[in-house]
C-alpha cells in the first residue's frame, strides 16, 4: 500500500480518490475545519443527506454521497476530542479500525484521508499522527486488503513533520537512529579510538564551540533528514538540534573514556 503525505486541502482532492474521510461533529452538520470544508464543497444536498443519520456516536462512521465533491463518497468519521472525552486515544482507534473496515465492506482502493484530531479536538499532532500510521500499516492490511493507496491531506508543515516522524518511527526497515541516544551511539562507531580520546578530552563547551564536532554530527546531512532525531531532543531548528546532540555526544564520550 501506498502512503502519501500531502500538504492540501481534504476537499479539493482528485477523482482517483475513491473517497474522502471527514473528521465529523456528532449531529453531522457543517461545522469548522475538516467537516466545513467538505460540506462546503459538496454542497447543501450532504448535509440534508446526513441529517436524518444523525447524530453519530464516538468511535462510529456512516458513508454517503459525495455529491459535488470529486470523490464518489465521503466517510463521516466521529473521533474523540482529547480533552473532553474519556480514553481519546482509545476512541480514536477504534475510530480509525471503523473507517478502514468500511472502507474493505466497499471495495476501496484509494482514500483520502485529513489529520483526524489535530484540529479542533485538540490532539497533540504527534500522538494523532502515532495514532494514523499505526492505523493504516498494522489494521488498514487485513481490514481493507484492496486499499492500494491512501494519501494523508494535511493542513501546515507542523503536522506534516509530525506524520513523517510517526512514518519513520512506525518502519521496521528505516535504519536511521530514532533517538538521540542511538545517534550518539552511531557516531561514537564509527570514530577511531584515537579520535575518540582526542574528544574525550574536551570540555562540553570546547566540543560545542569545536566545529570539528558541528561537522560531525551533520555529517551525512543526519539531522535534516533525521526528522525522529529532532523531534525526540524537542529542538526547533538545525542549530539547537546540534546543540543537543553535542551535549548528548559529549556526556556520551565521558563514559567512552573510562572504557579506553
Amino acid at each position: 500500500m501506498k502512503i502519501e503525505l500531502k500538504i492540501s486541502d481534504i476537499s479539493r482532492q482528485p477523482s482517483s480518490f475513491d473517497a474522502v474521510v471527514n473528521s465529523a461533529n456528532s449531529n453531522l452538520r457543517f461545522g469548522s475545519g475538516v467537516a466545513g470544508a467538505i460540506h462546503a464543497a459538496a454542497g447543501p444536498e450532504l448535509e440534508a443527506y446526513c441529517e436524518p443519520l444523525a447524530p453519530l456516536a464516538l468511535g462510529k462512521v456512516i458513508i454517503t454521497p459525495g455529491f459535488n465533491l470529486a470523490n464518489q463518497w465521503v466517510i463521516h468519521v466521529r473521533s474523540a476530542h482529547y480533552l473532553n472525552d474519556d480514553e481519546p486515544e482509545k476512541i480514536m482507534t477504534e475510530a480509525l479500525r471503523a473507517v478502514f473496515r468500511l472502507v474493505g465492506e466497499r471495495h476501496i482502493k484509494a482514500l483520502a484521508m485529513p489529520a483526524i484530531g489535530t484540529g479542533v479536538f485538540k490532539f497533540p499532532p504527534d500522538l494523532a499522527a502515532d495514532i494514523i500510521v499505526k492505523a493504516i500499516k498494522n489494521d488498514a492490511p487485513s481490514l481493507a486488503p484492496e486499499l492500494q493507496r491512501v494519501r494523508l491531506c494535511l493542513p501546515s508543515p507542523l503536522i506534516d513533520r509530525a506524520f513523517r516522524v510517526a512514518l519513520q518511527l512506525n518502519d521496521p526497515d528505516d535504519q536511521r537512529p530514532k533517538t538521540v541516544e542511538a545517534t550518539t551511539r552511531y557516531l561514537i562507531s564509527t570514530l577511531p579510538a584515537n579520535t575518540l580520546q582526542e574528544l574525550a578530552a574536551l570540555k562540553e563547551d570546547e566540543l560545542i564551540q569545536t566545529h570539528f564536532g558541528l561537522a560531525l554530527l551533520l555529517r551525512n546531512d543526519i539531522l535534516k533528514n533525521n526528522y525522529a532525531l529532532s523531534f525526540d531532543a524537542g529542538e526547533r531548528n538545525l542549530d539547537e538540534a546540534s546543540s543537543a546532540l553535542v551535549k548528548a555526544l559529549w556526556e556520551a564520550l565521558q563514559n567512552t573514556e573510562k572504557a579506553l
